[in-house]
């Protein structure tokens, strides 16, 4: 666990999702029944019908996602922030949003079996929405060394056959259960019934737990969760100055505090911010030249 110990826990963007089957009811004759027989005979499943509440949620392509929480370590207490809209693609519109004030060059995702399924889940879901996914989980043409990714399953797993599940690992290390109400196989029928809150709510106990397991792998006290539940982002210029991404809303709000400056203020703001696009030591932003001249 050195790569664990080695990093600035405060670079960590813990998350984890909850899924649920796209829709209710599978019904006949649609497409959505056709591509999920299909998936049924490739795969051996005789009970098409079934077998879609339970297994759809673990697919991509025929579940949808139901929640998705965020977490950080910010002096010594565990923030975090869920999104749970019923509307998936607001929901992924705002957690997208999220992450791209919280990112930078530094910034490691980290949860339990994301590499293998929250982040590939994310990350399908937004195309079936027509969103753009953040870099952090556009991963799919990359090496798995290439990954900015801390996944707990992967670590605990090591040179070992098989990994573990967050329970066991939680058990083994004297974290607390996030399994003490429903678990994942609760969370479709919680769904379509309006249960949301009680899904965040097991979304929320698996990040804080996954910020334990990481806590005690780098042999550390456990944190209690803090009360409030927003994630402070970093500021605009320091998120610019550590590689962070650069969207069309940041250039907006850059344009709009611009915009009340006096001459010489503006001067000193251009200065500032065409030191920004450095490359010199390995240094890289996400902001360009061009971009920069578009703000004055």
């Amino acid at each position: 666990m050195r790569i664990l110990r080695k990093q600035n826990i405060e670079d960590f963007l813990f998350f984890d999702i909850e899924t649920a089957p796209s829709v209710p009811v599978l019904e006949k004759d649609t497409p959505l029944w056709d591509a999920w027989e299909y998936h049924c005979i490739k795969n051996g499943i005789e009970d098409v019908a079934g077998s879609y509440f339970k297994e759809a949620p673990l697919h991509g392509e025929f579940g949808r996602i139901a929640c998705i929480t965020i977490g950080a370590v910010r002096n010594g207490e565990i923030i975090i922030k869920s999104f749970k809209d019923g509307d998936e693609k607001e929901l992924l519109e705002n957690f997208n949003s999220s992450v791209s004030k919280f990112a930078t060059n530094k910034t490691w995702l980290c949860g339990h079996v994301i590499t293998g399924f929250d982040i590939p889940f994310v990350a399908k879901r937004c195309y079936v929405n027509g969103i753009l996914p953040h870099i952090l989980f556009d991963v799919a043409h990359l090496k798995p060394w290439e990954l900015s990714v801390m996944d707990t399953a992967t670590l605990w797993k090591g040179t070992a056959f098989k990994m573990s599940t967050l329970i066991s690992v939680c058990a083994a290390l004297g974290v607390d259960s996030p399994k003490d109400d429903i678990d994942g196989g609760d969370v479709g029928k919680l769904f379509w019934e309006g249960g949301i809150d009680r899904i965040t709510d097991y979304c929320e106990k698996d990040v804080v737990a996954v910020v334990n397991v990481v806590r005690k792998l780098r042999g550390e006290e456990a944190l209690e969760r803090a009360v409030v539940e927003v994630i402070k982002p970093v500021g605009l210029i320091e998120h610019i100055f550590g590689g962070g991404e650069v969207t069309e809303d940041m250039l907006d709000e850059l344009r709009e505090v611009i915009s009340t400056m006096d001459k010489k203020e503006k001067v000193m703001a251009r200065e500032i911010l065409n030191s920004l696009p450095c490359r010199a030591k390995g240094k890289k932003t996400d902001i360009t030249k061009a971009q920069i001249k578009t703000l004055f």
